[in-house]
C-alpha cells in the first residue's frame, strides 16, 4: 500500500514537473511512440540475434560471450523504454503506445541509434 502511494506521488511530481516543458504534450505523446516503436524493433532484433546464435560459429567462447551480452544490452534496452513509455504515458495521461513490427531487417546500428534516439527524447521528460 506505502509503494503504491509512492508511485503515485512520484508520478504526479513528475507529471507536475514536466507540464512546464517546452513542447506541451506533443513531446511526451511523441517520445512514448517513439519508444513503444524502438521496443518493438529491438525485440525483433533480439529475436533475430537468437536465431542466429542458433547456426553461428565463434572463434572463442568470449566472442561467444560478447554477443550474447550485446544480446542481452539490446534486451535490457527494450525493457526500459517500455517501462519508460509507460511513466510519461502515465505522468501525461496519454492512451498507451505500441509499436508496429514486424521490420523488414533489422542491424545493430540501427538499433543502437534507436537507444540513443530513445534516451534522448525521455531524458528530459523523466527528470
Amino acid at each position: 500500500m506505502k509503494f503504491r502511494i509512492l508511485v503515485g506521488a512520484g508520478l504526479g511530481l513528475l507529471a507536475t514537473a514536466c507540464a512546464h516543458l517546452p513542447g506541451g504534450s506533443a513531446a511526451p505523446a511523441a517520445c512514448a511512440s517513439q519508444l513503444a516503436e524502438s521496443a518493438a524493433y529491438l525485440q525483433q532484433h533480439v529475436d533475430a540475434r537468437e536465431e542466429k546464435l542458433k547456426v553461428i560459429r565463434f572463434a572463442s567462447e568470449e566472442a561467444m560471450n560478447a554477443y550474447n551480452d550485446k544480446t542481452t544490452g539490446y534486451d535490457s534496452a527494450r525493457i526500459d523504454f517500455i517501462a519508460m513509455g509507460n511513466i510519461i504515458e502515465a505522468a501525461y495521461g496519454l492512451p498507451e503506445a505500441t509499436g508496429t513490427a514486424p521490420f523488414d531487417h533489422t542491424t545493430d546500428e540501427e538499433a543502437d541509434a534507436r537507444i540513443a534516439e530513445g534516451k534522448s527524447c525521455a531524458a528530459p521528460l523523466l527528470e
